[in-house]
């Protein structure tokens, strides 16, 4: 998402608190890039009803929503793949589908 860099600290105590486990992938001065975890019963229409809600207090310029490729998927399996040390543990995927928003262009 694209903000007002005078925003950013309000931005994302917002989301945190708007999306509870949601992460923080990537910041620059005027994007912010989030992870959020959909639940099974949370529709794209809520997320973009609840984003929406938030651009004109905090200033947001613009934001998108994605869902998580499969590449996606393949790389944070890979890196968690990497990160295990050579004892017998399996790795198990997470269950839950992240969504990521990102900066329109």
């Amino acid at each position: 998402m694209r903000i007002n860099p005078k925003y950013s600290e309000a931005v994302k105590t917002e989301i945190h608190r708007r999306f509870p486990g949601s992460i923080l992938k990537e910041e620059q001065v005027q994007q912010l890039n989030f992870e959020i975890k959909r639940t099974e019963n949370q529709t794209w229409s809520s997320l973009f009803e609840e984003l929406e809600s938030l651009c004109e207090p905090f200033h947001i310029i613009d934001y998108s929503l994605s869902q998580t490729t499969l590449e996606q998927v393949f790389l944070e399996f890979s890196r968690e793949a990497a990160n295990m040390d050579n004892s017998n543990d399996t790795i198990i995927p997470k269950a839950d589908f992240p969504v990521s928003y990102n900066t329109l262009v």
